[in-house]
């Protein structure tokens, strides 16, 4: 799969500057307190607000968004009755109305990401690396926009109307722009509906609690109401949203990869009964009859509790972010983890994460290899849904300096990527032990 953009930050809290080009599966690897977290979460806010995009004064009247108009307007014209796809410099028109947008709108995203007023950026734009294959086609004048497939699109006549412009060409491109940021990175057809869902570090702490904070929630608007004294950053608040509107509904397409997490990582099943309000998490070891409250589970079940019920019952996703997903885990159940998300990237779910795991980092260049080697493939018992195509993968190191945190691009080889930050330390590890060893003798 070819690459589809990049998001370019410039002075985002210890960030000095990053260019992530953004991949099926993309690893942030590098020290504690150096910003990885930062830039998936800058990520994640680019994709979940492309509906307040054009929420800005004078959106209409800017120089970006009636170049667009017009060209629109010239397509529809000029090519009434056949479909047609847009050149580079129609593409260039569109990449340009988008980053107009994120200029417009970069230090709202922040604010309301972080929760605070105190991280700024200074730059937020994205590029694209080769022409979009964008097809326009007219429609009837009474037609709603329709996206028939990715990128392409059905249009109603009168879409550029000097009295319904406005309103029918931010529609068009709300659906273009997150068709061009979601759709064009994985396989979620539809990806207009779904939005990006992100696992905070704190999820298990979250996911034994989320009943007891929605009560505290209710007192905001009590005749009493209670001050607000916590702050969470928007990450943070989504995922609990989320959480306490889960329902026990139909499986989802997903339903059997989050069996396979059952089967192969908890030992056990995740169960969401209906109590007569809020459905209570739960949980049954393999082999009983017997189900308890998460709380008396192991802190591996609590960790994997929400991603499990997320799969299982919830499809309007369109990229996963998940931070440290080796918390808690043992080595063993962080390989098995590598093959989760190589089987979620080949189902068309993009996936982020940031992880201090040199594992899971491993094990990740072991599926990438594996994708070389059938014949090994089978004997360790994968199926071809569990490992990565090279091209679906990208990483990326997270390393301090004087000027702020500098973050690179790490070039996959024919072995898989090679981390420093890891390296180095299993390096000095090995000779502190040999030394100890040599010594004792």
């Amino acid at each position: 799969m070819e690459p589809s953009w990049t998001l370019h930050i410039r002075g985002l809290g210890p960030i000095k500057e990053a260019d992530i080009e953004v991949r099926p599966f993309m690893m942030f690897v590098g020290p504690n307190d150096v910003g990885k977290s930062m830039v998936a979460s800058m990520l994640y806010g680019v994709l979940h607000s492309i509906d307040s995009f054009f929420s800005w004064k004078n959106f209409e009247q800017s120089r970006e968004f009636i170049a667009c108009q017009n060209m629109l307007q010239a397509y529809l014209t000029d090519n009434a009755d056949k479909e047609t796809t847009l050149n580079h410099d129609d593409n260039s028109l569109i990449t340009a109305l988008i980053n107009r947008c994120l200029e417009e709108k970069k230090d709202a995203i922040v604010q309301s990401l972080f929760s605070t007023k105190r991280i700024n950026i200074l730059e937020l734009s994205i590029t694209y690396s080769y022409t979009l294959p964008i097809s326009l086609k007219k429609g009837l004048s009474d037609s709603n926009i329709f996206l028939e497939e990715p990128l392409s699109f059905s249009i109603p006549a009168n879409i550029y109307n000097e009295n319904e412009n406005t309103n029918s060409l931010a529609v068009f491109f709300r659906f273009l722009f997150r068709d061009l940021l979601t759709n064009h990175v994985g396989d979620i057809f539809g990806a207009y509906f779904k939005y990006p869902l992100y696992f905070p570090t704190s999820r298990s702490g979250y996911t034994l609690t989320y009943r007891t904070i929605a009560s505290e929630m209710m007192n905001q608007f009590g005749v009493d109401p209670k001050p607000q004294t916590t702050k969470l950053a928007q990450t943070t608040i989504n995922f609990l949203q989320r959480l306490i509107h889960l329902e026990i509904t139909e499986h989802s397409e997903y339903s059997d990869t989050a069996e396979q997490m059952e089967q192969n990582i908890i030992n056990g099943k995740i169960l969401l009964l209906d109590t007569g309000g809020m459905p209570e998490i739960r949980y049954q070891p393999k082999g009983s009859d017997q189900h308890f409250p998460l709380h008396n589970a192991s802190s591996l079940v609590s960790e994997l509790a929400s991603l499990v019920l997320f799969l299982r019952y919830k499809t309007e996703f369109s990229f996963l972010f998940i931070d440290e997903p080796e918390a808690h885990l043992h080595i063993t159940n962080q390989r098995k983890l590598a093959g989760i998300f190589a089987n979620l990237v080949n189902q068309g779910i993009p996936v982020c994460i940031a992880t201090h795991s040199d594992i899971l980092f491993q094990q990740v260049n072991n599926l990438i290899k594996m994708s070389r080697f059938p014949r090994l493939t089978e004997e360790y018992g994968y199926q071809p849904e569990d490992v990565f195509d090279p091209n679906q993968v990208a990483a990326y190191s997270f390393e301090p300096s004087e000027n702020g945190t500098v973050v690179q691009k790490i070039e996959c080889t024919k072995h898989g990527f090679a981390a420093v930050t890891f390296n180095d330390e299993l390096m000095a590890l090995s000779k502190e032990t040999l030394a100890l060893q040599e010594n004792d003798q």
